[in-house]
């Protein structure tokens, strides 16, 4: 049971330290400025001193990056298992990066090619995981060759049944290091069944819910296993999401 804060700003950056957070989660399509991406970078590349040469962290403009050598800016490796285990403390606070498609509820509107060269500058930084849908699955060996860790994940407004989730497990393994899987119940019933699943599937695994309808059922599904937990610290990167202090006194209370 570990946290991830969603997080658009340094002061929020700043803030997931303070709040120790399990980890980070930037979600680059919520940035409201290119002032302000270039900041999170440069915090985020703070762990090994390097900082991207590309102009913009969420242009669709910005440039190639200057190494010719990905592995040379991956941090430290670590084994997902690692920093999934509630027994371990991370030394430092992971980073996630993120770029949400408005199709699968955040605001980026771009195709592949868009998305590739908004991530890229993050590829050259000091981050450890990149959330990928699987719309963009084909950059997935490019983005394990910085060194860098996959979350692939799905967000669906509906509620697939048993053997559809199993399936879409299956896929999502097939491309990423840990498998994110986030549904829309339509009824209580629904949501058993997938905290059901989560307590089946293959771990580690995130699960969580679209909305706020079935927002507490984000709880039983950690409780079911689930690897993470996104939480918000004033301001919701996606409806549903607790307060990160909150969350951290659920956990405390479960852990006795």
């Amino acid at each position: 049971m570990k946290t991830a804060l969603s997080l658009s700003t340094p002061e929020e950056w700043e803030t997931a330290g303070r709040l120790r957070a399990d980890f980070r989660e930037v979600r680059i399509d919520l940035i409201k400025d290119d002032a302000t991406a270039l900041q999170l970078l440069k915090l985020c590349s703070g762990a090994d001193g390097h900082v991207s040469a590309a102009a913009s962290p969420v242009s669709s403009s910005a440039s190639e990056p200057a190494s010719a050598d990905p592995a040379s800016h991956a941090p430290a490796y670590r084994s997902v298992g690692a920093d999934f285990d509630d027994t371990i403390q991370n030394e430092r606070i992971p980073t996630i990066a993120t770029i949400r498609s408005r199709k699968e509820g955040g605001e980026f509107d771009g195709n592949i090619g868009d998305w590739h060269l908004a991530i890229k500058p993050w590829l050259n930084s000091a981050c450890d995981y990149i959330d990928v849908e699987e719309q963009f699955s084909p950059l997935a060996d490019e983005i394990h060759s910085y060194g860098k860790k996959i979350i692939a994940s799905v967000h669906m407004n509906r509620m697939p049944d048993r053997d559809e989730l199993f399936d879409i497990e299956k896929r999502l393994r097939s491309y990423g290091d840990i498998v994110k899987i986030v549904v829309a119940p339509q009824s209580m019933s629904d949501a058993a069944d997938f905290v059901k699943f989560t307590a089946e599937a293959k771990k580690p695994i995130i699960t969580s819910i679209m909305g706020s309808e079935f927002a507490k059922v984000r709880i039983a599904l950690m409780i079911a296993g689930s690897a993470l937990i996104y939480c918000h610290s004033g301001v919701k990167a996606s409806a549903g999401q607790y307060h990160i202090a909150d969350v951290q006194k659920i956990i405390e209370i479960l852990k006795g």
